[in-house]
């Protein structure tokens, strides 16, 4: 049964595109015939159909169409409206080839959606490497996001020559709603069925200013402390497993910030209910020898901690917290990370620097509710502790 939910939570999200829409982003020849490009711009705010034609939607049957319904703006006189069709099989993206900005350091764009909905937003390099971030959002409601461009991680099936994206070869952005994956993947972040809506606005490539990082690095005694979710931003930068409940809950009196996640749970929502994240591209994991975090939760709970490879290898470890209601550190040194499949990692090791996915899982089977069948855990500053390297001539 864990095999089947690690295999489910830590999937592939490569953003399979289209091959109509790859000569935008360099990755097709473009005919002699074709008309040259038109020159990138910095921010797409809809205000008038003129730049229309540039977006392109993966599934032919979708439509997108400038909205000037005021309820469906976010500011000005014009939004973007994704509709589609959410049926099984049917990958939900759109895309532009259009959107740069020499030396931009932030993505930008304003997100609303007619459901809960796990998204993969991202920007395209000319070279075709894709750098991605993932994100949830709620329904019926406006989310403002604004994030570093490294914070974007590069897609797990994507080449670039240095792994580093680089701000003035982007020239393309991607938008994909998650839901009705084929497999274990698409039963891991849900289905939908029925006339979906996904509305944008104001998507832009911005020099300033440059937004918090959900991810920090904190000296502490012996090594440092890298953060990989703090949970302080205003967008949850991860997809809830199995229909898990996500909102956020006063933070740990020790930790940095003033917000935590909490993550629910219900009786037969599927055993295995959580959260998966990808840490921020621009970090350095060399070396980390622990996973840290702080949790709390009133309820017996057992729960399953995994990282994941960019080759797809997977570790993984469990623990259980005091369910007295208090926030507790945890700490789970790499040793005790057990290797999902011992025969598909070259080295056998858990490399650090490698952690492509973390994932929190909470077994159902093994877990209490409250009155009502629900039941929560709460998390924050989850991160890797890295200790301090030794003085040089010493081991």
């Amino acid at each position: 049964m864990l095999r089947h939910a690690l295999g489910a939570a830590s999937f592939c999200l490569s953003l399979l595109i289209p091959p109509g829409l790859r000569s935008a982003w360099g990755q097709d020849a473009v005919p002699a015939t074709a008309p040259a490009p038109p020159p990138p711009v910095a921010l797409f705010d809809f205000e008038s159909d003129a730049l229309l034609p540039l977006w392109a939607a993966a599934d032919p049957a979708a439509t997108l169409a400038i909205t000037a319904d005021p309820v469906n703006v976010a500011e000005g006189k014009g939004a973007l409206e994704f509709t589609y069709e959410a049926r099984p099989g049917v990958f939900q993206q759109i895309s532009t080839g259009a959107l740069g900005a020499a030396s931009a350091n932030c993505l930008t764009m304003r997100l609303k959606a007619t459901s809960p909905t796990s998204l993969s937003v991202g920007v395209a390099e000319q070279n075709g490497a894709r750098y991605q971030g993932l994100l949830w959002i709620d329904a019926d409601e406006w989310t403002d996001v604004s994030v570093p461009l490294g914070d974007l991680i590069l897609a797990q099936d994507a080449q670039d020559d240095d792994a580093q994206l680089d701000p003035d070869e982007v020239s393309g952005f991607f938008l994909a709603d998650l839901a009705n994956l084929p497999g274990e993947v698409g039963q891991a972040l849900g289905r939908k069925e029925g006339a979906q809506r996904i509305w944008l606005d104001s998507v832009g490539l911005t020099t300033t200013p440059q937004p918090r990082s959900r991810a920090r690095v904190e000296p502490q005694e012996g090594g440092r402390l890298v953060v990989l979710d703090d949970f302080e931003s205003p967008v949850l930068w991860g997809l809830p497993v199995r229909r898990a409940g996500l909102q956020r809950v006063p933070g740990a009196p020790k930790a940095a910030g003033q917000r935590a996640l909490e993550i629910s749970y219900t009786l037969g929502a599927g055993r295995w209910v959580g959260y998966v994240l990808a840490p921020p591209g621009q970090l350095d994991l060399s070396g980390a020898t622990q996973l840290s975090l702080w949790a709390k939760t009133d309820l017996n709970a057992r729960l399953v901690f995994a990282l994941e490879e960019r080759d797809g290898t997977k570790y993984d470890t469990a623990v259980k917290v005091p369910p007295d209601g208090k926030w507790h550190p945890v700490l789970a040194p790499f040793e005790a990370f057990a290797p999902f499949d011992p025969a598909a990692d070259e080295n056998g090791v858990l490399d650090a620097q490698q952690i492509h996915r973390a994932i929190i899982l909470i077994d159902t089977f093994d877990a209490d509710v409250r009155p009502g069948g629900l039941g929560s855990v709460a998390i924050d500053d989850l991160g890797l502790i890295v200790p301090a390297a030794p003085p040089q001539g010493q081991p």
